[in-house]
């Protein structure tokens, strides 16, 4: 019995690894074919279908939950590193007129502080679970603005430079593949941020 479900849980973890590749994969296929050149709304749908997707799997599944408690967090945390150079770009691109300043304000100097901030906690808080969570709660408040604002702009306003920018790389894959993965990996930090560390000496 024990044998039994010592197999289970690799099997299952390398079940939802796969699923998880998959869902990247699908993201960058649809960018790279451009799908947001021919619908605009796929962007801002792609993450709210990723974030309610993972969201009801870790709910109703124990085998995802262990899965996504497994997790190493540092990983997690370091990965949002990434959203530094993406300010940076914000910034660089509407200096040079080629995305809205808005944006560039918001989400520029947003992701910036949330990538400064990713690589400070990885190096010394990530095994602090109100460390963890407190950056994970000013991420997500970060990338929603930072998507809201996307959304403005390309909805409301209809601005030609913001439509102009989501059909050349690698804007296309920000929607499609970068900001579900921050979204959802912070709502993991969220949740399992305390839970998964808690209980651990090195936790504080």
């Amino acid at each position: 019995m024990l044998e039994a479900t010592t197999r289970t849980v690799p099997d299952s973890s390398r079940r939802f690894s796969l699923y998880a590749g998959a869902w990247l994969a699908f993201g960058a296929a649809l960018a790279f074919g451009g799908a947001l050149r021919a619908i605009p709304q796929a962007g801002p749908a792609f993450v709210l279908a990723s974030a309610v997707a993972w969201s009801i799997a870790y709910v109703r599944s124990d085998d995802v939950r262990r899965w996504a408690g497994a997790l190493p967090m540092r990983a997690l945390v370091a990965f949002h590193a990434i959203r530094l150079p993406i300010g940076a770009l914000f910034l660089w691109e509407a200096s040079h007129g080629r995305v809205p300043q808005l944006f560039a304000d918001r989400a520029g100097w947003g992701d910036m502080a949330a990538g400064a901030a990713a690589i400070a906690v990885a190096i010394a808080g990530w095994q602090r679970p109100r460390v963890v969570r407190a950056f994970a709660i000013f991420g997500l408040a970060d990338i929603l603005v930072a998507l809201g604002t996307a959304m403005y702009l390309l909805f409301v306003v209809n601005d030609p430079l913001t439509f102009e920018a989501i059909t050349r790389l690698p804007y296309p894959l920000l929607p499609l593949a970068v900001v579900p993965v921050v979204v959802v990996t912070h709502l993991l930090m969220i949740v399992t941020g305390g839970a998964a560390y808690a209980t651990r000496p090195a936790a504080r």
